[in-house]
């Protein structure tokens, strides 16, 4: 337990840091603990986001971003995810006036069809230029799958 600390009670991020980083830290837990606690602060004492995930992950993470993966996409596909994008949104905004205004008036309708075209485009789309296997196994597989359900 901590000096001056109940056990449960909050510990400030200062006083948990200079704990983390006493030069007689070893020295003070036990041997079972030792190597734990090294790896711990020298995780901690990385300069960059990067380095500290290829430390925490033993370099068993791709560190590739969602823009490196996005740039690599047919620009078709690019321009399918964008057009999509703002099609579900303004779907989602129509829905919430349908709601408060005449939610049975024939245009709902006929917009609640567009959209569905638009969807229905963007699969035919992507099948064609991903194929059928890399649509439903590819990277985003899952998120295909979903759409479709």
């Amino acid at each position: 337990m901590l000096r001056g600390y109940s056990e449960g009670a909050y510990v400030p991020f200062d006083d948990f840091a200079d704990m983390i980083l006493a030069p007689d830290l070893c020295d003070r837990i036990g041997i079972n603990l030792r190597m734990a606690m090294i790896q711990a602060v020298n995780v901690l004492c990385t300069t960059t986001v990067d380095e500290l995930i290829q430390e925490a992950t033993k370099g068993d993470f791709d560190a590739t971003t969602y823009e490196d993966k996005e740039a690599k996409q047919p620009k078709i596909l690019q321009i399918t995810n964008a057009v999509v994008s703002l099609v579900v949104i303004g779907n989602m905004v129509a829905l919430g006036i349908s709601v408060d205004k005449d939610p049975d008036h024939w245009g709902w309708l006929i917009l609640e069809s567009l959209c569905c075209m638009v969807w229905i485009a963007e699969m035919v789309i992507k099948m064609i230029h991903l194929g059928c296997y890399d649509y439903f196994r590819g990277d985003t597989g899952w998120w295909n799958i979903s759409d479709l359900i």
